[in-house]
């Protein structure tokens, strides 16, 4: 069933990162969006990322392929409090395209 509440680890499948105590999120709440775990790894990092992101200095620049395997690899289909997913949908509207080009 579609749930916003992941604290039941017999019923939701996580990867090992997401499992660290230390980070590890249990409810969807606004400024902590789910995703589905996604296959493209960090294959986005041999993107054009000044292109995509149409910034010099771009945060995405500054992650190893270790952190980008370890902490980006979400993606659709994704849970969200509708403003977080406003946000999402806009940079996603934003980016994607450029992706393209």
């Amino acid at each position: 069933p579609i749930t916003s509440d992941f604290t039941d680890l017999e019923t939701t499948i996580v990867s090992g990162p997401a499992l660290d105590p230390k980070t590890r999120k249990f409810k969807v709440e606004h400024g902590q969006p789910f995703g589905q775990h996604y296959g493209f790894q960090a294959a986005w990092q041999e993107l054009d990322l000044v292109k995509v992101t149409g910034d010099e200095k771009t945060h995405a620049l500054s992650y190893s392929n270790e952190e980008g395997r370890k902490y980006f690899v979400v993606g659709p289909p994704y849970i969200g409090t509708a403003t977080d997913m406003y946000a999402i949908s806009v940079k996603w509207s934003e980016f994607a395209p450029r992706v393209h080009e």
